[in-house]
């Protein structure tokens, strides 16, 4: 008796075909995604562009304004030069001219919170200051400045001597390269009561060698 073999073969239903409605909607909807990537990208591109010129424009703004000279003059004879602090109330309406200090003599030291032989000499020079007054005067100008001047300031007790600041230049030193400075601190020019400059010494002076000077220049001694 023969028996018969049942073959059970399987078949695939191939998938149904979307409708053309459905197609059609399908592939306005990827078109759709595809135009707002590519809006995202064009927009991304722009606000990166803009954030690019405005840092560009900042920067040669900064750059301007740091090259532009400041109010006043920084000729050896002839200087105009704004306070070093705005905020004292020192009578001067923030300005000091060597012109203002006709008559009498004048001595110019210049510092800068850097030099540890600037804060070396300040005293003797705030000292001969106070003892001179009348005879006298003695300015305070922060020139080549890198940091903060008011430490300095403060512990040497020149808070409230007359504080200039330098101006133009390369970093503040107008006055400074003026007067023959070369980049080293401290520098002292001494003028005579008609804004001469009688002379200029560059690097600290201690307290014998600044009596020495005004003594030597001026007939003044302790």
């Amino acid at each position: 008796m023969s028996k018969k073999k049942n073959n059970n073969r399987s078949t695939k239903k191939s998938p149904k075909q979307q409708s053309p409605a459905k197609q059609s909607a399908r592939r306005a909807a990827q078109e759709e995604r595809r135009q707002h990537k590519i809006k995202k990208a064009k927009r991304d591109r722009i606000l990166l562009s803009a954030g690019v010129m405005a840092v560009v424009l900042a920067v040669i703004a900064f750059a301007v304004v740091s090259s532009r000279p400041e109010t006043g003059e920084t000729e050896a004879t002839a200087w105009d030069l704004p306070a070093l602090d705005s905020d004292l109330d020192d009578g001067t309406n923030g300005r000091f001219t060597l012109a203002s200090y006709e008559g009498t003599p004048l001595v110019a030291n210049f510092f800068a919170s850097w030099c540890a032989a600037c804060e070396g000499e300040l005293p003797a020079f705030r000292a001969a200051s106070e003892e001179f007054e009348g005879e006298l005067e003695i300015v305070f100008v922060n020139s080549n400045e890198t940091g903060n001047w008011r430490p300095m300031a403060e512990r040497t007790g020149i808070t409230d001597q007359p504080l200039l600041r330098d101006i133009n230049g390369a970093g503040g030193n107008g006055l400074y390269r003026s007067l023959g400075g070369s980049g080293g601190m401290p520098l002292t020019v001494f003028y005579d009561a008609q804004g001469r400059v009688l002379q200029v010494d560059r690097g600290a002076l201690t307290t014998e060698t600044l009596a020495a000077r005004l003594d030597q220049l001026y007939g003044i001694r302790s």
